[in-house]
């Protein structure tokens, strides 16, 4: 899994602006190319005392920085664990500057689901400072990627409910406290009906991308077969599964799973069906 971090920042007068651009890829079995999983942005703003005396000729002038850094989850990578590259370059308008980062000739198939931890699940404990921050990142603690630059997941997961408060003020250290620690909820799928067998599903971030994300795993399938998940209703409606409906499903609910092809595509699309209806 090779994460590419791309930050932009852009100085006028004494205001900088820094976006990050976050993209996931992950290697697409028995082919030599590398599929985008996901991708985020942040934006930060700040203002710099200073630069606009230092800069006062320049003052309508915005000035540009990229960095584009590379880092291989977990190191999956010829089976040793790659340095990150850092390239950073200074915007020319007059021309445009191409940074070639360099493609794993092989990672192991283990680190796709070790990407949809960091991304989905709760924050493991071995969780690298890169990883951390990924994973602050995906809850929407954006505003304290900073604060938290250097930290991994044993010391973010030390950290008591007091300092997080301390650190992030009251509504998001709570928040994040929550987040840390919370329960995850447990729901059971019946794939196969003779016999019939319940599988367990653990959910930490209650979001519908977890449940798909799950839910792929148990049936042997890729993520990006599945087009929608649907919750049987009254009457039989469909139900689109979204974060909302996920967080209000009862914990330990019981469903019978059934695939539905898409006819427009190749695509699948999952019903679940509560047990009676079977």
């Amino acid at each position: 899994m090779l994460l590419l971090v791309h930050t932009v920042t852009m100085t006028l007068a004494d205001i900088e602006m820094c976006a990050k651009f976050y993209h996931t890829l992950s290697p697409i079995p028995q082919r030599t190319v590398l599929t985008l999983v996901g991708k985020r942005i942040a934006v930060t703003f700040s203002k710099k005392k200073g630069l606009c005396r230092s800069f006062k000729h320049r003052a309508h002038t915005p000035r540009l920085r990229h960095n584009l850094q590379a880092i291989t989850i977990n190191g999956f990578c010829n089976g040793a664990t790659a340095p990150s590259k850092d390239l950073t370059t200074i915007h020319d308008p007059s021309s445009t500057t191409v940074a070639n980062v360099g493609q794993p000739e092989r990672v192991a198939d283990s680190s796709n689901s070790s990407m949809q931890q960091i991304l989905t699940g709760p924050l493991p404990f071995n969780a690298t400072a890169q990883q951390t921050s990924l994973w602050l990142q995906n809850n929407r603690f954006n505003g304290h990627l900073r604060s938290f630059s250097s930290f991994s997941g044993a010391d973010l997961l030390r950290l008591s409910r007091d300092d997080l408060i301390q650190i992030c003020g009251l509504a998001d250290g709570i928040r994040l406290f929550n987040v840390l620690h919370t329960k995850a909820k447990t729901l059971y799928f019946c794939v196969q009906t003779s016999p019939i067998v319940y599988h367990a599903i653990y959910l930490a971030s209650l979001s519908s991308r977890e449940i798909i994300s799950k839910l792929s795993k148990l049936l042997s399938i890729s993520i990006n077969q599945v087009h929608d998940v649907y919750l049987q209703g009254p009457g039989g409606i469909h139900v689109l599964v979204s974060d909302e409906l996920v967080q209000n499903i009862k914990d330990e609910a019981m469903f019978m799973v059934e695939i539905l092809p898409d006819h427009s595509s190749d695509r699948l699309r999952i019903l679940l069906k509560p047990p009676s209806s079977n």
